[in-house]
């Protein structure tokens, strides 16, 4: 198992998520900001290189094109795959800041059933 927020989820995050397929043009990075938690507010990056996830890591990124604030409890929510990033964000419990246009081209890849599968996964393995 591994910690909700830490370095080691998003390592094996990516190592779940290597195999996605390539998707020109669906390249950003994603920087989450993550409010309350009991460290108090955790930033991580992911950032996609046509449809691949190329890295991500703990720690803000002000060159980030997207960046996503959600409540500790709709992370949870979203890591226990009961709360889907764009229900979040059409609900209004995500909100996003920068590039509509580079989130839109992500969208497809964040969808695919290669990365629900890999986000069910990680969902198994994390202790939350």
């Amino acid at each position: 198992m591994v910690a909700h927020l830490s370095q080691a989820w998003l390592d094996r995050y990516r190592q779940l998520a290597a195999d996605l397929p390539v998707r020109k043009g669906a390249t950003a990075r994603l920087q989450h900001v993550v409010a309350k938690t009991p460290e108090g507010d955790v930033a991580y990056v992911v950032a996609f290189e046509d449809g691949r996830l190329a890295a991500a890591s703990l720690g803000g990124d002000e060159a980030a094109e997207i960046t996503l604030t959600e409540t500790y409890a709709d992370a949870q929510a979203m890591a226990r795959g009961d709360l889907d990033l764009h229900v979040g964000f059409m609900q209004g419990r995500v909100k996003l800041a920068g590039d509509m246009g580079a989130f839109l081209e992500l969208v497809p890849v964040l969808q695919s059933p290669e990365h629900r599968a890999a986000l069910a996964a990680l969902a198994a393995e994390t202790e939350l």
